[in-house]
């Protein structure tokens, strides 16, 4: 089975904001920034949700059975 480069991006952008929800979580408290409007965090929390949803999307139009079933795996793990 022959697979594209084009399959792995879903795989990529869920790795990818996981670690960015990751480093949301333990980077944007209220020691580090302790002016900070509760709207940047609410933001960028939305932001990376919408992310979420776009590559559960690409997801669900891809062709191979593996890739796609580790794929809807990793996001159904992964939101927040």
């Amino acid at each position: 089975m022959k697979s594209h480069r084009n399959e792995y991006h879903s795989l990529i952008l869920t790795f990818i904001l996981l670690i960015v929800s990751i480093l949301l979580f333990f980077g944007l408290n209220g020691r580090t920034f302790p002016n900070m409007s509760l709207w940047v965090p609410i933001s960028l929390y939305s932001l990376v949700g919408v992310g979420y949803v776009i590559s559960l999307l690409i997801a669900l139009r891809l062709k191979n059975t593996v890739i796609k079933t580790f794929s809807l795996l990793a996001n159904g793990i992964s939101e927040p």
